[in-house]
């Protein structure tokens, strides 16, 4: 066994097994995506994120995920990310430190989405700066379901050596929460309140 296959193992032990029926399978009859495989891993990974306090949204295109949140943003500052799928959802702003720190909203995308346990993954060099994951109070993530994998060993499948693509490699699940204070739960301390994951049907585009 290898060192990769140990750390594998011990994180998949940490999570739980989903091939022993994780709590998080979508259940009969959930209005969603269809019935294929992509289908059930969004609906999966939908379970998992509204269990931790995250919202999910469907949309059958670009154009249907941008209305969605600018239903959800309504106005109020945000600032985007430069993914494509943020642009062609209509979203395109300027980036800077202090747009990240004033912003009530931030706009990204991911580079895939974990089914399992309702995390997103970064890659720190694809076009995604983390300060809008991270600042802004309400993170909206842009996410097509082609992204969405069962769990970290098939990302690891997918990109079997991140460092030859990114600096890091960065895992967020649901929003920010501590208890660390007063032994009380706490959102929102070290990075955003809110979150909200949209995932956009691409199927015709694959």
């Amino acid at each position: 066994m290898t060192a990769r296959d140990r750390m594998l193992g011990n994180i998949r032990k940490a999570l739980g097994d989903g091939t022993q029926g994780s709590s998080f399978d979508p259940p009969a009859g959930l209005v969603g995506p269809s019935a294929t495989q992509p289908g059930r891993l969004a609906s999966q990974f939908a379970e998992s994120l509204k269990a931790l306090g995250g919202d999910v949204c469907f949309a059958a295109s670009a154009a249907e995920a941008g209305e969605v949140a600018k239903k959800i943003v309504d106005g109020r500052p945000y600032l985007a990310s430069a993914a494509p799928i943020v642009a062609a959802c209509g979203f395109s702003t300027p980036f800077s430190r202090e747009a990240a720190a004033s912003a009530d909203f931030g706009i990204s995308s991911a580079d895939f989405a974990l089914a399992d346990t309702g995390s997103l993954v970064f890659l720190s060099e694809s076009r995604e700066s983390r300060l809008i994951s991270l600042l802004p109070p309400h993170h909206i993530a842009i996410v097509e379901v082609s992204k969405v994998v069962a769990g970290i060993e098939d990302l690891f499948t997918r990109v079997p050596r991140p460092a030859e693509l990114s600096s890091s490699l960065v895992i967020v699940t649901g929003p920010s929460r501590t208890g660390d204070i007063e032994m009380r739960l706490v959102r929102g301390v070290h990075g955003p309140g809110h979150v909200t994951v949209i995932l956009v049907d691409d199927v015709t585009h694959r």
